[in-house]
Order: C-alpha cells, then structure tokens, then sequence
C-alpha cells in the first residue's frame, strides 16, 4: 500500500513539474520584445543577446582606389557596423542581413561590392567582435532625406528581433580612397537646437498610456510648476512584426500631434484618444515642443526636422494591451 502511494505522489509531481515547464517555455515563447531605436554611434543589443553597433554613415558618389573604384550618378550609402556576438554559440552575420528604408517606407537591398569591407557571410564565435560594411545605392543622401536602417545578424533573422538605427551624418569627403573614420559619427544636428533640449521634458506619460481597441491612449501628466496651454509630438505606428505603418492617404510614416489643452496644470492630466488600425501593435511618440501660459516654452518647433526630433526627443514606447 505504502509502495502504491509512494508512486501516484512520484506521478503528481512529475506532473507538477512538467506543467510549470510548460508554463515557463509558453510564456517565454510568446514574449515579443520591443524593437529599440538608435542613432549613429549607438550599440543596441537585441532579444538574441547580439550587439549590434552603427559605427559611422558615409555619403559618397565614389567607393574604391583611383584606379578600381565603382562610381554612381546618385548616392551610395556606405554603413559601418560592428557585431558582437554574446550568445554561447557560434552565429553566421550575412552581408544582405540589412535593410534600408526611406522617409517614404520605399526599401532598398545591400549591393555586394569588391571596393569596401564587404562580408558574404561570416561566421562569428562566441564572444568574438567583428566589423565590417555595407553600401547601398539611394537617390538622395541622408542630408536629404531622413533614411532607417532595420538589421539583424542574419538574413533569417525575425523583423521583432531586428534593431533599427536612424541615418543622419556628414557629407563624405572621398577623393578616390576609402576614409572611413569609424571613431567618429556626426549627426549633422543643427547645434542650436540641443540648448533647447537640456531640461528634461515637462510632459511625462502616465502608466495608463497604451494602445487598446483600436484606439491610442495618451494619458499626460504635467511635471513642470506652471500650466501648459499647447504642445506638439510626433508618432509612428508599427504591426507586430515591428514594420512602421502609414495611413493610405499619407506617403510619410510620420503622424503630428499638436493640442491646445483647456486644462493643463500640475494637478491635472491631459487625455488624447487617437482612433489607430486594430493592427497596430506598437508606438514610438516624441514630444518636441511644449508651450507655457507665461509664454516661455520647452523644446522647438521652428526650423526643425524629423531627424532633428528623432535624434534630440526622447522616445517613448507604447505596447498593445
């Protein structure tokens, strides 16, 4: 009997085991991590522990030697980037593993090309750190037109655990030789717009901020000791698979918010519902300009661009509920 009763308590734990583990795995599978936004001269490491750096952004006509080279009428955009991989396995980066995007959601692929630090495919061990680059033919420069860069560590890589990098620097400077200085990243910023930025912004999002039946929360709190009467933000929407959406009357990914709140004290939240597509998975808001009842103001919005915003703003991230 006793004998009997020692195996079904064996059998019940057993099963205890084995439906927390399910639990575990289950949720662990159903996680979708957040795509994170950087600039020139950030590392961002994504959900498979694998950092990635955007070292530096060239513009150029010209790629290769006086003698080799390969030469275009409109732009190449030359990336350098540096991956360092601290899984516990060996992982293979591809060349065409990235993929730019302009201020209009058109897409275009890597070019293989013999006159840069160009990889096919490379096998990166276990706390190894690589550099390399990659070129792309664009229309326009990044001085132009605002450009994203979305990369994985390999072609097979999920659009969830892709990083995204925005595109802003200087004109290159190339007379027939490669200078590529990846010690250095200039965002091309306007200097006269970072003094406007020191303070923190006195708008902070509430917890309550999220993203529900289709429609976009905001709920604002006021963090400064003074009324606010109007402010401006920029928001982007994106579907699950982290791909920024835009309406079907729009070409720009960009969405504006300007609102002249009646009440806005410290004592008060100001409340914004926007009706968004029930696809929408994702926000990134940046507030840009806030205006105060004595006329003083935060941030700008006079002469400023969305590069400007994206890369001087505070991004916050919203998730569907």
């Amino acid at each position: 009997m006793k004998k009997k009763l020692l195996n079904i308590s064996i059998i019940f734990l057993t099963l205890i085991l084995l439906f927390i583990s399910g639990c575990i795995f289950n949720n662990k599978n159903n996680t979708i991590e957040e795509q994170t936004i950087g600039k020139i001269g950030d590392t961002i490491s994504n959900s498979d522990n694998i950092s990635i750096c955007l070292e530096s952004c060239e513009n150029t006509k010209e790629v290769g030697s006086e003698l080799l080279n390969e030469v275009t009428e409109n732009n190449f955009i030359i990336l350098t980037l540096k991956i360092s991989n601290y899984t516990n396995t060996q992982q293979t980066f591809y060349g065409n593993c990235i993929d730019l995007y302009n201020s209009k959601n058109v897409k275009y692929e890597a070019k293989t090309s013999l006159y840069i630090d160009y990889i096919i495919s490379e096998d990166i061990g276990s706390g190894i750190i690589k550099s390399f680059q990659v070129l792309f033919e664009t229309p326009t420069t990044t001085n132009e037109e605002i450009y994203t860069a979305k990369i994985g560590y390999s072609k097979y890589t999920r659009d969830k655990d892709r990083v995204t990098f925005i595109l802003q620097e200087r004109e290159s400077t190339n007379t027939g030789e490669n200078n590529y200085d990846s010690s250095t990243s200039d965002n091309n910023l306007n200097n006269n717009l970072s003094k406007f930025y020191i303070e923190n912004c006195p708008i902070t999002f509430d917890k309550k901020t999220s993203i529900y039946s289709g429609d976009l929360q905001l709920v604002l709190a006021n963090s400064s000791d003074k009324k606010i009467i109007a402010y401006e933000a920029i928001y982007i929407l994106y579907d699950v698979y982290g791909e920024a959406l835009k309406w079907a009357w729009s070409d720009s990914i960009y969405n504006k918010i300007a609102e002249t709140p009646s009440v806005f004290t410290p004592e008060h939240q100001d409340i914004q519902i926007i009706t968004i597509a029930d696809k929408v998975y994702s926000a990134d808001i940046y507030i840009y300009y806030v205006l105060f009842e004595d006329q003083t103001s935060w941030g700008q919005r006079k002469d400023i661009t969305i590069g400007n915003i994206l890369t001087l703003c505070t991004c916050k991230k919203v998730v569907k509920n």
